[in-house]
């Protein structure tokens, strides 16, 4: 295929074309026979202004083109191409080949689709939107070594940008999967295989059995439904309950519900990241029902010592040593999850909630991990599917990306983790030298913290105002908790952060950094430098 500048003696033939196209494809196209005859004529002979140019595959017309050339940016005034050509999916390379003919590097659309469509159409020949007037702008072929991307993404705890594999994959599922995993039909059996296989997967990640994994919309519905399900079953055997002062606001919030159901919580103190193992003891006796224990806390990256809580009850004699008995133990590893090295088996745990979004998956699926003979009261009735635990039609599509995303990470756990870590020790370097006066939050921590997540206290700056400056500059972190950003109550907001040990000045001045292993040095340099202009220009003494 190439590309022919049209010649007034040309416009003859592509006045058949049209005529053609008209023919197959109705009577939708702009222009007849003799209109199109005309303005070609007044395009190229009147209007010096205008091109015309046509394609030719195998010496036959398969499109053409009337474009203004006279100023940039161009406007693209008509485009055809014949259904044939279409059909064989080449009229995407044939305007490509068009706009590299005439060296368009921003189009300004005036005719063209405004829609969805039409945009998505723009950005897959390589353009991108530059601004709200719909303007495109041709993005650079080669790759610039050391060059940011246009957006900083640094707040992967919040949620995280779905993997390449999952977004490769991910549409076909959508396309040919999307029968009802229940239904008894060929459809509906391959739905339930790939739902069956995403659970294999995941289930094997912790080292659990593929029937002890229930599929949820999210992390906090499996938090819900560990907690509520539980104490529902077990609430003729006692009515306490203990968990810690800085749980994430899906575990906080239903211990507060229970309080008010008269049922009394005891919350741990986790000063420095670390649980007082001391009065976890002090509370235990055999009213105790349940225990839910987050592993790596979503501010401050804590990881909390799950397997001293368990050898503790244990060493109460309290429940059987291989599992099972009263209390029920439930884990929040939300942020641990294909983070840090979970292993179900080895922990003893009965209840664990994770989610997808969390790991490069993708939003609207989690998942609740029951080991085999734990019973809870299910909360959602309906068609009894996950084992009568959570009734609803299946998120076949997010379910098989959730596997998808678990399957990456449990192969490229390694190599993660190792480039987590030289990040985040390349970001504290950057920004001890960039904004020496910013405090880091972990060094108060007393035990272990995740990597992934990196919290700072800023000299005589607001958190919220930070975050609306380096929004400004496209770099985007938190000051804490998304599921508590906009609630109005300012100490709870910082109930974490005042828990972990900082005044609730500090509290106010700290912002949370978290990364991915999309993440880059070169993000890290940028953002550096953005927190110590932020800095200079917004501190309030």
């Amino acid at each position: 295929m190439y590309i022919k500048k049209c010649s007034p003696d040309d416009c003859p033939k592509l006045a058949q074309f049209n005529k053609q196209l008209i023919e197959d494809e109705g009577s939708d196209n702009p222009m007849n026979t003799d209109e199109l005859q005309k303005r070609m004529y007044d395009f190229i002979k009147i209007n010096g202004g205008y091109q015309a140019v046509y394609f030719i595959e195998a010496d036959i017309i398969v499109g053409y083109a009337l474009v203004k050339t006279t100023s940039l940016p161009y406007y693209l005034r008509q485009f055809f191409i014949c259904r044939e050509f279409r059909r064989k999916g080449s009229g995407r390379l044939a305007f490509s080949k068009l706009l590299e003919y005439l060296g368009v590097n921003v189009i300004d659309i005036e005719v063209l689709s405004r829609n969805t469509a039409g945009i998505a159409f723009w950005k897959s020949l390589g353009f991108e939107d530059r601004s709200n007037y719909m303007r495109f702008e041709k993005k650079e072929s080669k790759i610039v070594e050391n060059k940011p991307t246009k957006h900083i993404y640094l707040d992967s705890a919040a949620t995280t940008r779905p993997s390449n594999e999952v977004i490769a994959s991910h549409p076909d599922v959508m396309i040919n999967s999307y029968a009802n995993p229940d239904s008894m039909h060929a459809l509906g059996l391959d739905a339930e295989k790939i739902v069956g296989h995403a659970r294999e997967i995941i289930a094997s990640s912790v080292n659990a059995k593929s029937g002890e994994i229930i599929f949820t919309s999210s992390g906090t519905e499996a938090n819900n439904l560990a907690i509520f399900g539980a104490v529902e079953a077990l609430k003729r055997k006692g009515n306490k309950i203990i968990t810690t002062d800085s749980e994430h606001p899906s575990v906080y919030m239903p211990m507060r519900e229970l309080e008010k159901r008269g049922f009394e919580v005891v919350r741990l103190s986790t000063k420095g990241g670390k649980i007082n193992i001391d009065e976890f003891k002090c509370s235990l006796d055999d009213k105790v029902i349940l225990i839910s224990v987050m592993l790596v806390n979503n501010e401050t990256g804590c990881i909390y010592a799950l397997p001293e809580i368990v050898k503790t009850v244990e060493n109460a004699g309290l429940r059987d040593k291989f599992y099972g008995g009263t209390p029920y133990i439930h884990c929040d590893a939300v942020q641990a999850f294909s983070k840090i090295p979970v292993d179900l088996n080895k922990l003893k745990i009965d209840m664990t909630s994770i989610s997808a979004h969390k790991i490069h998956g993708l939003k609207g699926t989690g998942a609740l991990f029951l080991r085999k003979g734990v019973r809870i009261v299910p909360q959602i009735f309906g068609g009894g599917q996950e084992n009568n635990m959570r009734s609803s039609t299946l998120n076949t599509p997010g379910i098989f990306a959730f596997g998808k995303a678990v399957e990456e990470n449990v192969r490229d756990f390694q190599k993660n983790s190792e480039y987590i870590n030289s990040l985040y020790d390349y970001a504290v370097l950057k920004i001890k030298e960039k904004c020496p006066d910013v405090m880091f939050n972990q060094e108060k921590a007393i035990g272990e913290y995740s990597k992934y997540i990196l919290s700072l206290r800023l000299p005589n700056v607001r958190s919220e105002v930070m975050l609306n400056y380096l929004s400004s500059r496209c770099i985007y972190i938190s000051s804490g908790s998304a599921c508590s950003a906009k609630r109005q109550n300012s100490h709870e907001a910082k109930r974490v952060l005042i828990n972990y040990g900082l005044d609730k000045n500090s509290a106010d001045f700290t912002v949370r950094v978290s990364f991915s292993k999309y993440n880059n040095i070169c993000e890290i340099d940028e953002f550096a430098d953005a927190l110590s202009d932020g800095i200079k220009k917004l501190a309030v003494y």
